[in-house]
């Protein structure tokens, strides 16, 4: 039982000294110059910011030119939504960490072939989206559920049906 305790503290004694530096002489020279806006403030900043802003400029440095531009415009848009639409983006958010696995990727696939229409057809659906009534739209929802419901083969039945 004394070696257990002995061992214990041992391990509180070396742990501080086995943890990530995040001091700001810690750093890596790139690092200190992504982060160079916060050497003022970096002692005072609580040690779990500090993790993810070293990690932050770790993920940074890995990027190619275009994501850094993609990340840059991503976060431009972010700033320019006001207090209100950015709650609405948090809630969206964890309503889709919410789902199960299964009901996100469909959602992510949805969103992937909306993406690959081009301009003008995203815009079609959008205005005729738009141009719908509440009953019309909720129509539309329940037609599309029940067709995510049939198989390929079903919906191309059903469709040649249709056109008929």
């Amino acid at each position: 039982m004394i070696r257990f305790w002995l061992k214990i503290g041992l391990l509180l004694m070396v742990s501080p000294l086995m943890a990530e530096d995040l001091s700001w002489t810690g750093m890596s020279e790139s690092q200190q110059q992504l982060l160079a806006p916060l050497e003022e403030q970096w002692e005072r900043l609580p040690q779990a910011r500090r993790q993810r802003l070293l990690k932050g400029a770790d993920r940074w440095s890995q990027m190619t030119e275009q994501q850094r531009q993609r990340a840059k415009s991503r976060l431009q848009a972010w700033r320019d939504l006001d207090s209100d639409q950015k709650q609405l983006v948090r809630d969206r958010f964890q309503e889709f960490v919410a789902l199960e696995p299964q009901q996100r990727q469909q959602l992510l696939d949805r969103y992937q072939r909306f993406q690959n229409l081009s301009v003008e057809e995203r815009q079609a659906l959008r205005k005729r989206w738009q141009s719908m009534s509440p009953q019309q739209r909720q129509r539309a929802l329940k037609r599309s559920k029940l067709l995510r419901r049939l198989t390929p083969q079903q919906r191309q039945r059903l469709l040649r049906k249709l056109k008929q």
